[in-house]
């Protein structure tokens, strides 16, 4: 009879693998995909603003949004997702449309990368992201000034809508 659960052979067996892993990818370097010219990718944190056709351009890799909340310029994402072998990147990627509405309107997505972390463990994180450049964008376009817009960030089939007062 063994002294061990399955949950504590599972868990030493899961730190083995993603041992195995980051001494592979330290030895061989970044898999292809991380490097692929065809993904766009945006330094973890960055906001860009693109035509709405190119949201399909961004990594969508799973994750689950649990809260956001803006505090100035700051949009903060309360967010969780699967991994733990390697470093996922994130992107708010806004649709350069504007939706004339009092307030106007913007789409986003927000874009995770998480290149190919084979690990399960569930990790939670605050991402942040700056949204100077929204500001900037929509004064250029309006002629300046204090204002404000509602941001729909799509993840996936759900959608979540925040005002954002600049």
């Amino acid at each position: 009879m063994s002294n061990f659960s399955m949950r504590q052979i599972r868990a030493v067996m899961a730190l083995i693998f993603c041992g195995a892993f980051a001494s592979m990818i330290f030895l061989t370097g970044c898999p292809a995909s991380v490097n692929n010219p065809d993904t766009l990718s945006a330094p973890s944190g960055q906001t860009v603003i693109v035509p709405a056709e190119e949201f399909d351009d961004w990594p969508q890799d799973p994750l689950s949004i649990n809260e956001i909340s803006i505090d100035a310029n700051n949009l903060a994402v309360d967010l969780s997702y699967s991994g733990g072998c390697a470093e996922h990147s994130y992107a708010l990627v806004v649709g350069e449309d504007v939706a004339e509405s009092l307030p106007p309107q913007m789409t986003a997505i927000l874009s995770h990368d998480d290149p190919g972390d084979p690990c399960d463990a569930i990790i939670g994180e605050i991402a942040n992201f700056d949204l100077v450049p929204i500001r900037n964008y929509l004064q250029t376009s309006s002629g300046g000034g204090p204002g404000s817009v509602i941001l729909t960030i799509r993840l996936g089939d759900q959608s979540y809508k925040i005002q954002y007062d600049y």
